[in-house]
């Protein structure tokens, strides 16, 4: 079994590698498949689920039902070869109650073939189908919904836009079914960063969500657990000034030049929380960096946390200190982008850095991280950043750290901002230096150019109307692995039809492949009188494996 962990962060100088592309979890699947299943010996795996959360909402739900398998990573999204595995009713989750060690036992011990597996893909109920009957049981509105409270103390409940939810939440790696020895999967969500909230384009007034999963998996049998606890006097729930706190446990990347996020999770009330689980790999114990962020607080890290494996939270989980870690409180501003980012499913990484006398090596930590709205690619909403220094220590066994303040190397209260998207070169580092406390300030990143290791490929969506004006708005949206990768507006093709050609999409040759090319494309459309878009399926994949060019048809109802 690989243990893999998640490739979140762009890489800072360069693009994201073919190797990091494959440890992605993300929707795809634009056609299904038979069921199908070979002899014996079998094997069963588990499948769990596990939420990094973000106290910004206070539910999100989503309805899974199916979960299928292929051993090939080549295979097309409507390959006869999947083996599927429904459920015999679908479940509906709470994702926000699934963090700090606790996971939703979902799939138990399934029958499979025996053999290498390199293709997991989960389904889950579309938002816009009639409501289940577990959707109903939990008095909802959507089968994926968002519970939120907005600046003036009122509740709403808003659809969880899944763009493709027919087909599936794709997971490339390699997993081994093995006779006697069982597969132990927890899939991790991180509701902070893979809910992406942005203005309702409808002008109600309200918040819109769309789910853009960038998710990670962990093997069981190779993690490991992390417990805490921050100063509780100090949140803001007990009449501090602290809150939305994040803790990151992070690790070198795989190319040496950054720090990148493993595992993250929130605290309790009580300031304890739980990382769990946490990938160990080439042998008993791996070290971690504590990274605790949050509002109105200065960022601090814990350096050199050894995590050991089989450990669990109630089991030999290491302790980050044998006190509370201290909270220092900071001013903030916001963050904002003069432009809007090409491709739309882009985002930014805000990174900061220890001083040398701290770090030599001068490895930039990944601080924030922020989707750009998939289909304007703007940040819609400022993005608040903490003016503060950094705290830092090492980890003591049985003891407590010793902190320093650190300014860090982009200035006091500065961040790396960096823009990235899957296969495309990361942007040139942006500097923001902070204006004065509460204030905001606006970086521009340039449009990103398709990764040197693939070749840049185009799709033409050729749209027909068979109601003239039903529909008056419309975007189309292009997605790969399960990330949106580009959208465009149609608004005039709605009316007549027209051909839409999406460019600068990453591509394969027949010299060079790229196996997982394969381009799932929606329309979403609405008029003025739309109390939500709809979404309209275009049929097919676009296959760019080894060519630059494929068309797709579709009509609008």
């Amino acid at each position: 079994m690989e243990h893999i962990v998640k490739q979140r962060s762009t890489w800072l100088y360069g693009a994201a590698s073919a190797t990091g592309l494959a440890l992605i979890l993300g929707l795809t699947a634009c056609g299904g498949g038979s069921s199908s299943s070979a002899g014996s010996p079998t094997g069963q795996a588990t499948i769990a689920l596990a939420d990094a959360p973000s106290l910004d909402f206070d539910h999100v739900w989503i309805t899974v039902k199916q979960i299928d398998f292929h051993q090939l990573d080549t295979a097309s999204p409507a390959d006869s070869q999947w083996l599927m595995r429904p459920l015999s009713t679908p479940v509906t989750l709470d994702l926000t109650q699934y963090a700090n060690g606790n996971l939703a036992q979902v799939f138990s011990n399934l029958s499979l073939p025996a053999g290498t597996y390199r293709q997991i893909r989960l389904i889950l109920v579309d938002d816009e189908a009639a409501l289940t009957s577990s959707a109903l049981a939990d008095a909802l509105l959507y089968n994926d919904q968002v519970d939120y409270t907005d600046a003036n103390g009122v509740s709403h409940s808003r659809p969880l836009e899944i763009i493709g939810p027919r087909q599936g939440i794709n997971l490339l790696g390699t997993f081994t079914i093995a006779a006697g020895s069982p597969l132990n999967l927890v899939l991790d969500f991180d509701l902070d960063d893979d809910v992406v909230r942005f203005p309702d384009s409808l002008g109600s007034g309200l918040d819109a969500f769309t789910l853009k999963p960038y998710l990670r998996y962990f093997d069981l049998a190779h993690s490991g657990a992390i417990v805490g606890q921050v100063d509780p006097t100090q949140l803001a729930v007990n009449g501090g000034s602290a809150y939305n706190l994040i803790i990151k446990a992070e690790q070198v990347s795989a190319d040496g030049t950054h720090h990148e996020v493993a595992r993250a999770t929130t605290v309790r009330s009580d300031g304890t929380f739980t990382l769990f689980p946490v990938t160990v790999t080439g042998g008993t114990t791996q070290n971690y960096d504590v990274l605790v962020r949050g509002r109105a607080m200065e960022t601090l890290i814990v350096r050199g946390v050894p995590v050991t494996a089989a450990s669990t939270p109630t089991s030999g989980a290491t302790r980050v200190s044998s006190t509370a870690l201290p909270i220092t409180a900071a001013g903030e501003y916001t963050m904002n982008l003069s432009n809007a980012m090409a491709p739309t499913g882009s985002w930014v990484n805000l990174f900061q850095t220890l001083p040398v006398s701290l770090d030599p090596a001068g490895l930039p930590y990944e601080v924030r991280f922020r989707h750009v709205n998939p289909f304007t690619g703007l940040i819609e909403i400022p993005f608040p950043l903490s003016a503060g220094s950094i705290q830092v220590g090492d980890y003591l066994a049985g003891g407590t750290p010793g902190f320093t303040a650190a300014t860090p190397v982009q200035g006091s209260g500065g961040f790396a901002a960096v823009g990235g998207a899957i296969q495309f070169a990361s942007s040139a580092v942006v500097g923001t230096l902070p204006p004065l406390s509460g204030t905001n300030t606006s970086i521009t990143v340039p449009q990103l150019a398709v990764a040197p290791a693939y070749a840049p490929g185009q799709i033409t969506v050729n749209i027909a109307t068979a109601t003239p004006g039903r529909f008056t708005h419309g975007e189309l949206v292009v997605s790969r692995y399960g990330m949106i990768v580009n959208s465009l507006p149609i608004d005039g093709d709605l009316a007549s039809g027209g051909a839409v050609v999406m460019s600068n999409l990453p591509s394969g040759t027949s010299a060079g492949p790229d196996k997982g090319a394969y381009y799932c494309a929606w329309l979403r459309v609405w008029n003025g009188a739309s109390v939500r878009p709809h979404i309209v399926p275009v049929l097919g994949f676009a296959d760019l494996t080894t060519s630059n060019s494929a068309a797709l048809n579709v009509t609008v109802p």
